[in-house]
């Protein structure tokens, strides 16, 4: 596991999360990339061709499910996605392409966590800090074979609720699936219980949208789960990384800043 994952945020977010105590979860259905969660449904649907056309002997016994993962998994809506929440993190603490990806101009922070121990944390909260998969096909595919297998062997009565075993087992796997040509960014992502209660359900102003989040609550400042925090490429990088560890030392966060490591000028 790696030893330290990054946060990158806007100088309002390092405010956000020092203060608030907490890191901001978005609902899958609202996330940048509207495809996201759908893609292990997409691979679903693609392994069910596959089989059908090499003739599994398991998967023609049971045309019935194989229809419903095909097709009724394909009505999947935005609007009526599970309440899932993520947070993105990643390996890369220094990278070009997640300061113009993920913050503005002249005003890009990260936060550093040590991993192992938001590992913990999360866990403790039943949270999940998972890395993310970018050739999903292989953990998709063993959801539908253990599916068909449990309809094979009894365990589900029918294809409807093997269905729904396959959709509930799915949901899980989904919010740790991306498509391979996001490889690069190497992200972690903190990922909600299952059981989110409505009541604790927050929204936010997005771009054309209200946005609901979670609130993932954070330790306090001496626990060593926030190891550091960096800046990004701007036209006053002293001053900004002064300020900075001014702020932090006042919120009780005693640890390092980075200064802006890469020499690109956004202003």
């Amino acid at each position: 596991m790696f030893s330290v994952l990054a946060h990158y945020t806007s100088g309002t977010g390092v405010r956000g999360i020092v203060e608030g105590k907490s890191l901001w979860a978005s609902h899958v259905a609202f996330l940048n990339d509207a495809s996201e969660f759908e893609y292990a449904f997409t691979l679903a649907r693609e392994i069910i061709e596959r089989i059908n056309s090499l003739r599994e002997d398991w998967a023609p016994r049971y045309p019935k499910l194989a229809e419903l993962i095909t097709h009724e998994s394909t009505h999947l809506e935005r609007g009526s996605l599970p309440d899932v929440f993520v947070t993105s993190l990643t390996t890369k603490t220094e990278d070009l392409s997640q300061w113009r990806g993920y913050t503005s101009a002249g005003d890009g922070y990260t936060v550093l966590f040590d991993a192992e121990k938001l590992r913990d944390h999360a866990n403790a909260l039943g949270w999940r800090l998972v890395p993310v998969q970018y050739e999903g096909s292989g953990a998709v595919a063993a959801v539908v074979e253990a599916t068909f297998r449990k309809l094979d062997d009894g365990i589900y009565a029918d294809a409807e609720s093997a269905f729904r075993g396959f959709q509930d087992v799915l949901f899980e796997v989904a919010p740790t699936l991306k498509h391979d040509a996001f490889d690069a960014e190497q992200e972690w992502r903190l990922i909600s219980p299952p059981d989110v209660d409505p009541t604790a359900i927050k929204w936010r102003s997005g771009a054309s949208f209200l946005v609901p989040y979670l609130e993932f609550p954070l330790p306090q400042a001496d626990s060593g789960v926030i190891v550091g925090f960096g800046v990004g490429p701007g036209p006053n990088g002293d001053l900004a990384s002064s300020a900075l560890l001014k702020y932090i030392n006042q919120m009780g966060h005693h640890v390092g800043v980075g200064m802006p490591g890469i020499p690109f000028r956004p202003w």
